[in-house]
């Protein structure tokens, strides 16, 4: 029986430490953590495809949050349910309500109260991402409206940055690094924010 670390974050740009020290944290040795640079919207990604490799019977995965395994609904509930299939316990840092040695201790009240908050967790992973694409989708059409579409390109940013940055800024990285990101005026990203593009 052993304990592994799963940490995500969405890009290359992204920094992994924070989530890290919550591994260590929580005992998980460096030579059991992986470590991804990749978004949360599809769950083929190779480290955690390495990851599922390798858990076996008894083991337990920690990661720091929900979102951490995926941002879809059915990727989240499947992974989750396809690892309590295979004997793995299951640590969500940020929700340890959640954990599943907690929920067995409970029996079958257990397993119904797991199902139920998986269900909501996971649904509103998926639901913050499809907000986030709206919100950037809105803000296109209110741009569109008022002719600052066409021409400032660089002002209109592609739903998965538009996502990264959100998750960003509410992870509490700075105005400024997440509009060198975006490859705008730390006032542009402002505006965004402001009419919903960048949802923060």
């Amino acid at each position: 029986m052993a304990t592994y670390g799963y940490v995500r974050v969405s890009t290359q740009e992204q920094n992994e430490r924070r989530q890290v020290l919550s591994m260590q944290s929580a005992g998980v040795d460096d030579g059991r953590l992986y470590v991804e640079k990749a978004s949360g919207k599809s769950m083929d990604r190779p480290e955690w495809e390495k990851l599922m490799a390798t858990l076996q019977d008894g083991d337990t995965l920690v990661v720091d949050e929900l979102s951490r395994m995926g941002r879809t609904y059915e990727g989240v509930t499947e992974a989750w349910r396809e690892l309590r299939r295979r004997g793995v316990s299951i640590r969500v840092l940020d929700a340890e309500f959640l954990c599943t040695e907690h929920m067995d201790a409970m029996g079958d009240m257990g397993r119904a109260v797991e199902d139920m908050l998986l269900a909501l967790m996971a649904y509103m992973a998926d639901h913050e991402r499809k907000e986030i694409l709206r919100r950037q989708a809105e803000g296109i059409r209110v741009a569109k409206q008022q002719g600052k579409y066409h021409g400032r390109s660089r002002q209109v940013v592609e739903p998965e940055m538009a996502t990264v940055a959100s998750e960003r800024l509410r992870a509490g990285d700075s105005m400024a690094s997440v509009a060198k990101y975006l490859g705008v005026h730390r006032n542009t990203l402002a505006k965004m924010v402001k009419d919903g593009r960048i949802a923060a």
